[in-house]
This record gives structure tokens, sequence and C-alpha cells, in this order.
């Protein structure tokens, strides 16, 4: 079979891998049953090559050469209503279509330049034109676009279910968009229906009485559970003894009485460093952050503890010439018997005398 036919009344050609669907699928190969195929098949992916000069989209003023050229729809737009409404409506006797379409290789854009009747928004994608060129009618082009009139475009018609599908599914939820912002909720279903309006009527309004006897008893309610559960909570914390803050729990100790031992006030041992220095990187530490920080473990020995006090004064007397604390504190007595027994007056004699002491001219810290 061959296909030679449609270069002549159609300006196109197929290729073999469209020629080969063509003799697969169709009823026949005889012309008319090819062109039906042809009609209702879509051209992009068929496989045609069309006649038409390229780049079109982009030519310069001039006209098509005679012959006759096939394409395909793509979108028919009126522009001369508003975008929303323009694949919808047409503008009857003052109307421009302005139609997109293709030819199998390339898209581009054709106008309405002289009313067409078979032209409309009604035809959907995929819809076959046979654009006419003669020496008496040539198709001209203008700005990227072909100029149609009655004497230059044939409507062929033709049927692709796929394209036919989609814009009909896309015009149905536009319908049904405008509908919804035209008439609202009236279009909607009944059983989504508004509810139906009532007058107010004071008799079956609720009273503010009535209101506040419920508030109450919610408040009643409230307290009722807050006083439950304060219980709760201070039959716990009976339970698990008294608590830290509490009174009661220091009610059976004694008085706590302060005592200095003789200790307390013990020169600390020297380190290796010499006066004024730290211990060394051996003894865990260096300068006065190595002594501080050992407070608590000095080299070792027993944990200081508080002063506490003691039953003599012998920790605070440091004799001049080396006698001992006892040594030194064994005069007192006499000196205080000399003073008529009166412990006041011993003291004074003691400290403030020249026998020695703090101030005296004796052995004492102040002596010199």
């Amino acid at each position: 079979m061959s296909f030679e036919f449609l270069k002549s009344e159609w300006g196109i050609e197929l290729k073999p891998n469209g020629q080969t669907e063509i003799q697969s699928y169709a009823e026949s190969t005889s012309q008319k049953h090819v062109k039906e195929y042809i009609k209702d098949s879509d051209i992009r992916k068929l496989g045609v090559i069309s006649s038409l000069p390229k780049d079109l989209a982009r030519s310069a003023p001039s006209s098509i050469s005679p012959g006759k050229y096939l394409v395909q729809v793509i979108k028919i737009v009126d522009i001369t209503q508003p975008a929303r409404f323009q694949e919808d409506f047409e503008g009857g006797k003052w109307r421009l279509l302005n139609v997109e379409v293709t030819d199998g290789e390339q898209k581009f854009k054709a106008m309405e330049y002289v009313s067409v009747k078979n032209l409309g928004v009604h035809l959907p994608p995929g819809t076959k034109l046979l654009l006419w060129s003669t020496k008496e009618a040539p198709l001209n082009i203008r700005n990227a676009h072909l100029l149609l009139t009655p004497d230059t475009v044939e409507v062929l018609g033709g049927n692709v279910e796929k394209l036919v599908e989609s814009w009909k599914a896309s015009k149905e939820v536009e319908t049904n968009r405008l509908l919804w912002r035209t008439e609202g909720i009236k279009k909607t279903d009944k059983e989504d229906a508004a509810p139906p309006w009532t007058d107010f009527d004071p008799k079956k309004a609720p009273r503010v009485g009535g209101r506040d006897n419920v508030i109450e008893a919610e408040r009643a309610e409230w307290r009722k559970m807050g006083s439950a559960a304060h219980k709760e909570q201070a039959s716990t914390a009976r339970e698990d003894g008294p608590t830290r803050a509490e009174v009661g729990a220091f009610q059976n100790e004694g008085q706590v009485k302060s005592q200095v031992a003789s200790s307390a006030f013990a020169a600390a041992p020297s380190g290796k460093g010499g006066k004024g220095k730290g211990k060394s990187k051996e003894d865990g530490g260096g300068g006065k952050r190595g002594r501080r920080g050992n407070d608590w473990d000095d080299g070792g020995g027993e944990e200081k503890r508080a002063p506490v006090l003691g039953s003599t004064l012998a920790s605070f007397i440091k004799s001049k010439d080396g006698a001992t604390a006892d040594e030194a504190l064994a005069a007192f007595p006499d000196k205080a018997a000399d003073a008529g027994g009166d412990w006041d007056a011993a003291w004074d004699a003691g400290w403030g005398g020249g026998g020695g002491g703090w101030s005296g001219g004796g052995g004492g810290w102040s002596a010199g």
C-alpha cells in the first residue's frame, strides 16, 4: 500500500513507524480508512512529516507557498472575553479567535482574521484542520501568526479520545467552580444545605438564674475535688515522715554547743617548697591554689574539725623563755589569791600587769 496520496492531498508524509501502525490497526489500507485513522490519532505521536515551513513561530511577514497543509488543534480561545472565560464563551460577531495548532513537528499560532463559521471554542483538542494557500487567497503570516479566513481553512474534524476526555474533565471542573462562585451554596447537595432560619423566642431562651446555679454547682464540685486532693497529699506526707523544714523534728534535740579543741590552732606542717610556696607536683599541687584544694586532706593527715571549747587556755599562751603552756599558767592562781580571790581582779592582774601576757612587759605575743 502506498501513502503518497497524503502528500498531494494533505501535505504530509508518514514515517515508517506511522505506516506500520496504520497497516496494523486501521480497518483497511484504503484512502478513506487511512484518512479516518489519521484524523482520530494524535499526529504528534503518529510520526508525521509536514510540508509547512519550519520555525513558523519566528517567521518574518510572508506568505505560505501554495498547497494544502494538515494541522491539529491544541487550543482555541476567544481573546475578546475575560481570561477566565476565553475557552468557554464566544463574543458573537465581535469575537476574535486565537488558535494554537501543531503540524506534528512544531507548534505555532493562527488568528481568525476574518470570521470563519465552522471554527469556535467548542472544537476539542485533536480536531484536524486543513489549511489552504493559493495565489488568489494566500495564507499570510504576520507577527508569527497565520491569518485565517474562510478561504484558507477547512475543518476536517476527528476525535482523539485521550485529548477529548482530558478537555471535558477540565471544562467540568471549571464549570463547577464558576457555579459555586456565582450561586454559592444554593446549587450544592441538599443533604449539606444550611439549616432553616428560626426567629428568636425569649421564652425558649435559657434563664440567667438557672445559668448561675449551674456555675455555682461547678465551682462547688471543683472545691470538693481540690480539698480531696489536699487531704490525699497531707496523708502521703505523714506516711513519709516530717519534712525537712518542720520545727518538730528538732524538739528532742539539745542545744548545740561549740567547743574549741586545743589542736585547732596548731601550725600546719611546712611543705618541701619552703615558706610562701605551695605543695609540689608530687604533693598534689603548687602555690596557694594547691593548698586551698587540699584543705580537707593535707598530706594524708586527719580531717580538720570545727573549733571546740577546751577546759584550759593553754593553747592561747606562747611563752618567750621556752616554758610550756602549763608552767606559764601555774603562776596565775597565786596572783589571783593575792587579789582577794576575785577572779576578775586576778584576770586583770595576770594579763594587764608586768608579769606576762599579751600586752605585758614579760613574755607573751606582744612582748618585745
